[in-house]
């Protein structure tokens, strides 16, 4: 009984970790692909091998300014995750 209590309390922080963090998916990969309408890669190497044949030299898992600079449309990728600094440039 005690290893389901915390499983149970492992399970409950990661949730909370995740709803902080305002990430929803957590997967690997995106679901489709950022440049054209292909889908259902089934694993990491399915994705980037995609990548990497059909649009060299763009960005596989694309960072905020490359969301923008592309104008890609965001699929809530936890790499698409724009970073507060904590600092300014003055």
């Amino acid at each position: 009984m005690k290893i389901l209590e915390v499983r149970t309390y492992q399970c409950k922080r990661y949730y909370a970790y995740r709803k902080t963090m305002k990430i929803v998916n957590m997967s690997s990969f995106p679901p489709k692909c950022y440049y054209c309408d292909s889908k259902n890669f089934g694993s990491v190497d399915g994705y980037e091998r995609h990548v990497v044949t059909r649009h060299p030299n763009l960005p596989g898992y694309p960072g905020p300014a490359d969301i923008k600079y592309y104008r890609l449309e965001k699929q809530d990728m936890y790499w698409e995750r724009e970073i507060k600094a904590d600092f300014e440039w003055k």
